[in-house]
């Protein structure tokens, strides 16, 4: 039987989220257990290393995987992790020339032939969505067959790149099998959610929908563009039932880009949910101009929904219109009021660093983000990826450094004109000081507690916080 590894790159927390890692979250690699379940579903012996999870370092990366001998590697990489995933298949390919290395994800996508030329390692590439494109690119390679006229692969001729036409999107997502979580390290002890946004242990994430309708200028979306499409509410419950019984997870935050704009299926969720007695608390991600009717926020309250998380971004209009976000300072302020009053918490999204940012765009932002009836904030900062909109014409507004590993959104690496990455940084910590050291958020925290579990992981991101917020300034 021929065999595959799917690797998730090496990448420790502090690579991904610096000072605040002891509070950040180590979620599954999604993509890669969907992937990892068509494969095997059509015959391969099949294997995920998530090196990530493991918190391996490339040499212990590179070992497990030649220990395997598998006929192909197939890594996944954003731009935060592409040079690992290179350097590992560098690697592999020096003592392993025979084993084929395939990779795929976000920055491939959006670069494909720039990553092929400046990564030889890679000896072919999976652009947009993966599984069918995958299938067919491992059984032409399993037969020796020609693999140039695949679509959605990318693959070499002498020097140039060669690149295939996309491959049409999957209509019906059900049709895919279950994603393979039996393949990761155990999902309860390596999987878990920032301590700030749970209620329950063990915890972990699910993505159900692909596409988002946004048209936002520092997205990059151009795996799956602007197509929507989600699995049924069946299907959802079926992966529910499997996490928990299965796995015993008890929270799940569901990442889909905007979990509201299938307004039908939502309703059919919380309807079987709520029959089948599902005991489980969760949260989602929504756009503060598609909340659902008070009504369907109730239903969600019913069957588990604690907290909704909206994109915020901003608290200056002119800065979200710049940037196409497609939303009100009104709505959201309305969207958070509303969830509010449905009895769930609600988390906002927040960014620092636009182009166009200014000291009072950032004062005024802060006022607003204090005066709505927030229960917690995320703060990250403006990152120009590559294959976002605004990356042709961001040299315009600010510096911006290229320097892949960096780019983790939670280090600045796009300076607007008039600031300095030491003064965005300071700013980072003064919203968090001035947003979480008020008494009404200190009390709400307080009134989370359900386990010594979860006291202890709230603590524990609790001093990591405010060891960021009084640190002294390098």
């Amino acid at each position: 039987m021929n065999k595959i590894l799917f690797l998730n790159p090496p990448l420790s927390t502090q690579e991904r989220y610096g000072a605040l890692a002891a509070a950040g979250a180590m979620e599954p690699p999604h993509g890669l257990t969907y992937l990892a379940s068509v494969m095997r579903e059509s015959g391969w012996d099949t294997h995920i290393l998530d090196a990530e999870a493991l918190r391996l370092n490339e040499s212990e990366a590179v070992e497990r995987t030649i220990s395997l001998s598998p006929e192909i590697v197939a890594c996944t990489a954003v731009t935060l992790s592409i040079q690992r995933a290179a350097a590992v298949a560098a690697a592999v390919k020096k003592l392993r020339p025979d084993i084929i290395t395939i990779a795929g994800g976000v920055h491939l996508t959006s670069q494909p032939n720039e990553t092929m030329l400046r990564f030889p390692s890679f000896d072919y590439g999976v652009i947009g969505e993966g599984e069918r494109t995958l299938a067919e690119l491992a059984a032409a390679l399993s037969d020796n067959q020609e693999t140039r006229g695949i679509p959605g692969v990318v693959s070499r001729d002498g020097a140039r790149v060669h690149q295939a036409p996309r491959r049409p999107f999957i209509k019906e997502l059900d049709t895919l099998p279950m994603p393979a979580w039996d393949l990761l390290p155990h999902l309860p002890r390596y999987y878990y959610l920032p301590p700030q946004s749970i209620q329950a242990t063990p915890s972990t994430s699910l993505i159900t929908s692909r596409g988002c309708t946004g048209r936002c200028i520092f997205c990059d979306t151009s795996v799956f563009r602007n197509v929507c499409r989600a699995h049924s509410a069946e299907y959802v419950v079926e992966m529910i039932r499997t996490l928990r019984h299965r796995f015993g997870i008890r929270e799940i935050l569901f990442e889909d880009d905007n979990f509201m704009i299938f307004g039908r299926r939502l309703q059919q969720l919380t309807e079987l949910m709520t029959r089948e007695g599902i005991t489980l608390s969760w949260s989602c991600l929504a756009r503060a101009d598609m909340m659902p009717d008070p009504s369907v926020l109730q239903d969600m309250r019913r069957a588990g929904c604690w907290q909704i998380l909206i994109g915020i971004e901003s608290g200056c209009q002119e800065i979200l219109d710049f940037e196409k976000k497609g939303i009100t300072l009104e709505q959201i302020e309305d969207a958070v009021r509303r969830v509010r009053s449905a009895g769930m918490r609600t988390k906002g999204f927040l960014m620092l660093g636009h182009p166009m940012e200014t000291e009072e765009t950032i004062k005024r932002t802060l006022r607003f983000v204090t005066r709505i009836p927030l229960d917690d904030i995320s703060v990250t900062f403006f990152t120009v990826f590559p294959g976002a909109p605004i990356a042709e014409e961001a040299s315009r507004y600010g510096r911006v450094i290229s320097d892949f590993s960096k780019m983790s959104v939670f280090q600045p690496t796009f300076i607007p004109e008039g600031f300095t990455a030491e003064k965005l940084d300071l700013y980072a910590r003064y919203y968090l000081k001035k947003f979480y050291l008020r008494p009404r958020i200190v009390l709400s925290y307080l009134g989370r507690m359900r386990s010594w579990r979860q006291l202890r992981a709230m603590l524990k991101g609790a001093c990591a916080l405010l060891g960021h917020l009084f640190r002294r300034h390098a």
